[in-house]
């Protein structure tokens, strides 16, 4: 193969990951956004204003807050009462992709 034949392949090889990187992180983001609005805004609240002192408020949080906390009930490392009756089990399935669209929604 030419050297202008291998320079085509890597720039087609890399267009083709970046955009399958791209296709994920939207499916990623519209994963999050279905979690955010049926699952979250039942306890948090639609906007993320829960008007409930046992669920914090999340709207205008910062991303990385949300991502550590939700780390922390999915690994069981927060352990406040509410932390392990309420969020535990939400975050169990959470990837960590997931996490990151949810923090930046």
């Amino acid at each position: 193969m030419s050297l202008v034949g291998k320079k085509r392949l890597l720039v087609i090889t890399t267009a083709a990951i970046a955009l399958v990187a791209v296709t994920a992180a939207a499916q990623d983001n519209q994963e999050a956004e279905r979690i955010a609005h049926n699952v979250c805004a039942n306890c948090h609240g639609k906007d993320g204003n829960s008007i409930s002192p046992l669920f914090p408020r999340l709207n205008g949080q910062r991303a990385d807050y949300l991502i550590a906390q939700l780390n922390a009930f999915r690994d069981h490392t927060r352990a406040d009462p509410h932390a392990r009756a309420f969020m535990w089990g939400m975050a169990q399935a959470l990837s960590e992709n997931t996490i990151k669209g949810l923090a930046a929604y």
